[in-house]
């Protein structure tokens, strides 16, 4: 779907960006190395980075480099895919230590004669990326919590706010602002304002 899209601009919202290059990041992980299996995973996860550290804020539409002597405009794609490649480089390494671990969990003796693995398996998954994620989405939300209204009439609840993009996001890979705005009976305008605000304090919690 790419292919037929404007590679250079950065999408208008993160809707588009989704729409656009969410089919595009599942075949890039997989090209880099991400088992199948887990690509549709990865791609979202990465997605959900994506928009909690507002990527598109990021992108300098205006940036120029130097290339065969000519001078070339900077692609959104190109940028994009520069952070893709350092967050698959993490996943891979993820993907690495659990296929050298995995035997060992799985052959751990329970009680007398069973392992691990056929006492809990395989309806009890061994996948640290959804333990990792679940301690991410924590750790967010433990400072989002601690972060005061503005003033008596402010009614934006950033935990609450979080709690649905990533209900969102984990259901179906992207952020759905009209879902939101219904959701919270406020204008399209306020949505936006609301996940301006929410982007600005993931940063911080995250370090940023």
């Amino acid at each position: 779907m790419v292919s037929t899209f404007d590679e250079v601009r950065a999408p208008a919202d993160y809707d588009e960006l989704h729409r656009y290059y969410f089919g595009y990041m599942v075949q890039f992980v997989k090209h880099q190395g991400i088992e199948p299996q887990s690509a549709e995973d990865v791609a979202s996860e990465i997605m959900f980075r994506l928009i909690a550290t507002d990527i598109l804020s990021q992108f300098d539409a205006g940036m120029t480099f130097e290339r065969g002597g000519e001078v070339k405009t900077a692609r959104f794609k190109s940028f994009l895919n520069s952070k893709l490649i350092a967050y698959v480089k993490h996943h891979r390494e993820r993907q690495t230590v659990r296929r050298t671990r995995e035997p060992v969990i799985c052959d751990t003796p329970v009680g007398e004669d069973d392992t691990w693995i056929q006492v809990f398996g395989p309806s009890m998954s061994d996948d640290y990326a959804y333990l990792e994620e679940q301690e991410l989405v924590a750790s967010i939300r433990s400072y989002l919590v601690t972060v005061k209204p503005r003033s008596s009439k402010d009614i934006c609840d950033l935990p609450k706010l979080f709690d649905a993009v990533v209900a969102q996001v984990r259901l179906t890979g992207r952020v759905s602002t009209p879902e939101l705005q219904e959701l919270f009976g406020i204008s399209a305008t306020a949505t936006h304002a609301w996940l301006k605000r929410l982007r600005a304090h993931v940063k911080i919690a995250l370090g940023g």
